[in-house]
């Protein structure tokens, strides 16, 4: 591998070379708005009937070696093409354009397979945002810079982790399985592999993701959003999602460019929740040195005896006073550090760019680290008739995370615990495992230290495509990629015993006493383990294209024939070792007892062909008819082929009116709306036939036998099928100074793939069957504008808006209600999911019924519908704002519409330290439950005024088993994004001429984050496996950031 990068960087210093020979006279100059008087980046500036082609730097400066009478041609989006004949012993020439009156109908994106289409040509809803608007912020994930920036498009994050996962969903859910509403990811027209991942702060779960975050955000170029089934149509069942389709960075004609720069990031914990510090350790008020839960006395701030008598016949002795900032100090200041350098250029036959990143992140939780290094080079070369382009891509992160649960363990601790004192366990008596205070958790810093897992994965995607002009009218263009990806996993725990030295401490009677260690999830005896495991994911996508583009009088068509081939193999291997025999070895023959492992090998292919046609009139009337035949192999020789079509149209009223053709006002205008049908297969691998596997101790003993699995598989499982409508309106105003776009879109999704419960009287616990239906509707509106712009000042916002309505049609067997998840379940005719929770018992008029005797509330038998965990409403707002070469720019991020629920807020509460627990109308003494009443006979109710409830630990571990108490409003507003930067002039560097451009750039993300009153808890924006709006207790809290980036362009 190090001699195929070596490679790389050879073939750049070759070309480098190859350019510096070229002996043509240099022309330079600026480019600027004639009527705004700024500079253009980003223009094309290219050698007219050649292939040379080179491109405007953020200050508009261009350099181009061209011959004397030689013609350069200047284009750029919303201008008039201009051209300028260079004249004899002409070195400089500077540049104005004028801005076109009918802009939006030259604007070009890039479609299916990275074809560039004129966006006036499609009938479907689309967005397209730059390179630069990802990394805005320096995210290290590319996902992150797309939040709130496209509406209809929702970004999650799992937890503010180092390396955290992301999750992406377009118009919703669209599948009842939650796992497979994730969109396809395209990158350079080759969709990328999907990558097994492990969350250790999940318990270790599986989730199956795009490698796209693996991808350097600093090779976009662009990205193109198509957003629903029909947009994506000829990609097959994959992008029945909706497509996200990444186009990396090129070289460009002309003389070579070096770019550099420097981030560095700090984060900090952003927001924990509210936790009351009146009550400390014990029980029922009486005070207890073993107790981690908060149920003893008040604070009073005098001397107590903490943990177990120490070897030296001691015991820990602190302040009985809470600790300021006690939880929010064990988290440390992260920092992330990124290099990125690039290289890139060409002449009139080739092209070639260059990259290089390095990302050192250090996390919020102590010594969770992720170091990242990527590296990638695409190159192109034109042989008259016959172009080639190639894309090499090579990514290694190497990350440790501790799996102990730190932030569940950490939030427990009552606040007189002084954290600090625990760090240096290997020195502290106390903070060792065996003398360490609680009789149910460990010491969270030897927890780090000693529970972890490490992950080494290689990502290698490359692919190559040959496009042949056959003839002006027809190209053939055949394109093969590859990626694979190699995971590696190396999880322990350290061996230790503390039950082999009795926890004695002295009685306030100054007796001494013994307690009973016991064993939890992150605490107790523990045997020690170590699991080592390797993935492997490889995908080969192969397509074959035919292009045909003709045009007949007013007439225009294009026929696009093509045939895709997917190969996706995955293996997975795994042994460990559940006890050790010795500590701190960490190797599988360091064991007692049996090994254990397995593996898993699957293979799966898929064949397509497909054609799409599309026919324009006067260049205002397009219509485009598509449909594509499939044939999967994870289905039965009797379902897996199928066919599915489409259509669409898109109509440019203000070319075909002649009133509207000349408008002021009214600069562009275009109705489209689309029709598809699209298959699609949520089955995994060898899921149709029950097989049986081997097991110990059947029929008894040690004796091998063999057992059905526990699900009922079907050999007659059918794709599921998509039938998508959409329809929207685009306008322009004032010469495209102001641009508007809203569409409605209608999906029903009809014998979706789920697993649903069955009687063991079957032999089976669940069955998978085409079970469900549901619709989608999806309202988006997009408003866009520049509001001023002149030479000095330009300032431009925009807003998009984003309603979802996902419902439940119906499931099988006529059934109501399905429990999908914990609380979410799959409720017909309500939005999917909704949480559905116990409840208390309550009168008519909403007041909770209490016991007359014992002054406690009662648990009711039906569940109560709390509403849906997804949000019905997005909204997002971007502005900008440029004085001369400063510009602020800003992104908020709004959703609302659905509920919330976490986990910590159970452990919350059993731990004490719930704030109504220690006042706010309730407490720890007797009081009268707010809002109660007393049931005196059948359906009659009075206000309760006299019985009283204790407040002690049954009564509040009653209220956190009632769980709508743990569900909250999931509504926020973001400040998203916030940079402020700065382009300096050459000036400031002197009379040198190696550097041409050098910015500095201040930015914070989710500097302020407010939410629903009642929200107390945990940032709603997570997710927990694969449940939206629900977060574990395991998640660590959300984090803000802040830093900087320097950068120069040589």
């Amino acid at each position: 591998m190090i001699k195929f990068l070596r490679l790389f960087f050879l073939i750049g210093l070759l070309f480098n070379g190859f350019l510096a020979s070229a002996q043509e006279r240099n022309i330079k100059g600026i480019l600027t708005d004639k009527k705004a008087g700024i500079a253009i980046p980003g223009a094309t500036v290219r050698v007219k009937g050649k292939h040379q082609a080179g491109m405007t730097d953020k200050d508009g400066r261009f350099k181009m070696k061209v011959n004397a009478g030689e013609v350069l041609v200047f284009n750029y989006v919303g201008f008039e093409t201009q051209e300028v004949t260079i004249q004899p012993n002409t070195d400089i020439i500077n540049v104005s354009l004028i801005e076109s009156s009918k802009s939006l109908t030259e604007v070009q994106i890039t479609g299916a397979f990275g074809i560039r289409r004129k966006a006036k040509e499609l009938g479907v809803a689309t967005a397209t945002i730059t390179g630069n608007d990802v990394t805005q912020t320096q995210v290290v994930n590319p996902l992150n810079g797309l939040q709130s920036k496209v509406a209809g498009l929702q970004v999650n994050m799992f937890d503010g982790g180092v390396n955290p996962q992301v999750r992406v969903t377009l118009r919703g859910a669209r599948n009842i399985n939650d796992a497979k509403n994730e969109p396809l990811f395209v990158v350079d027209g080759v969709p990328l592999a999907t990558v097994t991942y492990y969350n250790p702060q999940a318990g270790g779960t599986k989730r199956d993701a795009s490698a796209i975050s693996l991808i350097n955000p600093n090779d976009i170029e662009d990205i193109t959003v198509l957003k629903g089934a029909s947009a994506a149509s000829v990609y097959g069942s994959q992008g029945v999602n909706g497509v996200i389709i990444i186009t990396t960075k090129r070289g460009k004609s002309g003389q070579g460019t070096i770019n550099f720069s420097h981030a560095t990031t700090l984060e900090n914990v952003g927001w924990l929740p509210k936790l009351q510090d009146t009550y400390g350790s014990g029980f029922n008020g009486v005070y207890q040195p073993y107790e981690v839960r908060s149920w003893g006395p008040e604070y009073d701030g005098k001397m107590v005896k903490v943990g177990p008598v120490l070897p030296d016949g001691t015991q820990w002795e602190l302040p009985y006073s809470p600790i300021k900032n006690q939880k929010s100090d064990f988290f440390n200041t992260g920092i992330t550090n990124q290099e990125n350098i690039s290289f890139a250029g060409g002449d009139e036959k080739s092209t070639y760019f260059l990259s290089g990143q390095y990302v050192n992140n250090n996390g919020v939780i102590p010594k969770d680290q992720s170091k990242k290094t990527s590296l990638r080079f695409n190159g192109s070369r034109d042989f008259g008739k016959l172009k080639t382009s190639y894309s090499v891509n090579y990514v290694q992160t190497n990350t440790s995370t501790t799996t102990s649960e730190p932030w569940n363990n950490v939030r427990s601790i009552p606040s007189f615990i002084p954290l600090d004192a625990l760090k240096d366990w290997q020195n502290t008596p106390y903070a060792k495992p065996e003398y360490y205070f609680s009789t149910t958790t460990l010491n969270p810093y030897w927890a780090i230290d000693n529970q972890r897992q490490d992950t080494k994965q290689e990502n290698l995607t490359g692919n190559v495509s040959f496009d042949y002009q056959v003839a002006p009218w027809f190209k053939a263009t055949y394109r093969v990629g590859l990626t694979s990806v190699n995971t590696g996993y190396k999880s322990f725990g350290n061996k230790f015993d503390d039950a082999s030295i009795p926890y004695r401490y002295y009685g306030t009677d100054g007796n001494i006493l013994t307690a009973v260690r016991k064993s939890t999830s992150f605490g107790g005896t523990s045997a020690g383990m170590v699991n080592d495991q390797t993935i492997n994911n490889q995908q080969l996508n192969s397509d074959l294209l035919l292009q045909f583009n003709k045009d007949f009088g007013r007439f225009s068509t294009r026929l696009l024939l093509g045939q895709n081939y997917q190969d996706i193999q995955y293996k997975f291997v795994q042994v460990g070792a559940a006890a050790l025999n010795f500590p701190d070895l960490y190797n599988e023959s360091n064991l007692t007892g049996n090994l254990n492992g397995g593996s898993q090998i699957t293979h799966q292919r898929r064949y397509s062909y497909f054609g799409e046609f599309t026919v324009g009139y006067n260049n205002y009337l397009f219509a485009t008819l598509n449909g594509r035949r499939e044939s999967v192999s994870l289905l039965s020789a009797d379902n897996r082929n199928y066919f599915y079509p489409g259509a669409n149209v898109s109509f440019i009223l203000s070319q075909a009116i002649p009133a509207l053709a000349h408008s002021n006002v009214l600069s562009f205008a275009k109705l489209y709306g689309s029709a598809s049908k699209s298959g699609n297969v949520t089955v995994e691998p060898y899921a149709l036939q029950n097989i049986y596997t081997s097991v110990d101790g059947f029929p008894f003993g040690n004796i091998p036998g063999a057992a059905i699995n526990a699900q009922n598989l079907s050999n007659n499982l059918k794709p599921e099928f998509v039938y998508s409508y959409e329809g929207g309106i685009q306008l322009g105003f004032f010469k495209d100074r102001l641009h508007f776009e809203g569409t409605y879109a209608y999906a029903d999704s009809r014998d979706q793939i789920l697993d649903i419960g069955t009687s063991f009287a079957s032999g089976f616990g669940s069955a998978k069957s085409n079970a469900a239906r549901m619709k989608s509707k999806s309202i988006e509106l997009t408003l866009n504008g520049d509001i001023i712009k002149t030479k000095d000042w330009s300032w431009s916002a925009g807003i998009n808006y984003t309603h979802n309505d996902n419902t439940v049609v119906s499931l099988t067997g006529g059934q109501e209600t399905l429990n999908q998840w914990k609380g979410l379940y799959l409720s017909v005719g309500d939005r999917y999911p909704t949480y559905q929770l116990p409840d208390y018992v309550r009168d008519p008029q909403g007041r909770v019924v209490i016991n007359a005797a014992t002054g406690l509330p009662s648990q009711a038998s039906a569940l109560t519908d709390k509403g849906t965990s997804q949000p019905v409403h997005m909204l997002g707002f971007n502005t900008s704002i440029r004085y001369k070469r400063l510009q602020l720019s800003t992104q908020i991020d709004a959703r609302w519409g659905n509920m919330f629920y976490t986990a910590g807020a159970e452990n919350i509460t059993a731990s004490g330290l719930l704030p109504k627990s220690a006042g706010e109308g309730f407490g720890r003494d007797k009081f009268i439950f707010p809002n109660s009443v007393i049931e005196t006979s059948p359906g009659v109710y009075v206000e309760n005024t006299s019985v009283q409830t204790n407040g002690d630990f049954a009564f509040w571990n009653t209220y956190k088993n009632i769980l709508s108490n743990n569900v909250f409003n999931g509504r926020f507003i973001k400040l998203r994004e916030i940079a402020l930067n700065y382009d300096f002039p050459i000036q400031v560097l002197g009379h040198q001429k190696a550097i041409k451009g050098l910015y500095l750039s201040v930015y914070g993300r989710n500097l302020v984050n407010l939410r629903a009153k009642d929200n107390i808890f945990g940032e709603t924006e997570f997710i927990y496996l694969s449940g939206v709006g629900f977060s574990g207790w395991r998640t660590t809290p959300s984090t803000r950031s802040y830093g900087f980036t320097l950068g120069l362009t040589i």
